[in-house]
């Protein structure tokens, strides 16, 4: 009895914060995680060389960062990407994981997933020893945000025909926006004000 009750509690707090999320929301947008993949596969990859001095050597190193993603997951935004590393003569590739933060500029009226961090290690053998060189963070390359149109990105004045032939201009702005990750997609609602526009 008292797992069935746990249950029921556990469908009624997820059934509660659906309705919630989307009470007093008068418009819906939706951000797809293909979409944003679609943009960071248009940016490519980049790279980065540099000098490196340790104890036992010193030379040159080189890496590349290709195939970068984001993943939608429930509440959190994931980033993975591939990077090739070569150290002089040493060369390996790896897999580096983020953080991505997702938020609404209501000022600009959009949507932006910012990289928050991203750290891979340079390094190289000496000895069979894994000696590092330099730590990354590919956030320091992503320095813009990934920038999508919110929900007011649709014409904002609609004119409307009066009894004594005059034009009224209705305008909308936004009162509130609340972002909901899911998985595969990012869910903007937002809460509209109307007015008259002179």
């Amino acid at each position: 009895m008292r797992k069935y009750l746990f249950f029921l509690t556990i469908a009624l707090f997820t059934i509660t914060k659906q309705n919630l999320f989307s009470q007093n929301s008068d418009l819906s947008v939706v951000l797809y995680e293909s979409s944003v993949n679609k943009v960071l596969k248009a940016i490519g990859s980049f790279s980065g060389e540099n000098e490196y001095k340790t104890f036992f050597k010193s030379g040159k190193y080189k890496w590349t960062a290709t195939d970068a993603k984001v993943t939608l997951l429930e509440n959190k935004a994931r980033f993975t990407s591939n990077i090739k590393v070569e150290v002089g003569t040493f060369s390996y590739t790896d897999e580096v994981e983020g953080e991505i933060k997702v938020s609404y500029n209501q000022q600009k009226n959009k949507l932006e997933l910012k990289l928050e961090t991203a750290i891979f290690e340079i390094y190289t053998k000496v000895l069979g020893q894994k000696i590092v060189v330099k730590r990354i963070d590919l956030a320091d390359f992503y320095k813009d945000p990934l920038e999508f149109d919110g929900p007011l990105a649709y014409q904002s004045e609609m004119p409307f025909s009066m009894p004594d032939n005059t034009i009224k201009k209705i305008a909308a702005k936004i009162k509130k926006c609340t972002i909901l990750v899911q998985q595969t997609k990012i869910i903007m609602n937002a809460e509209l004000d109307f007015f008259e526009v002179e």
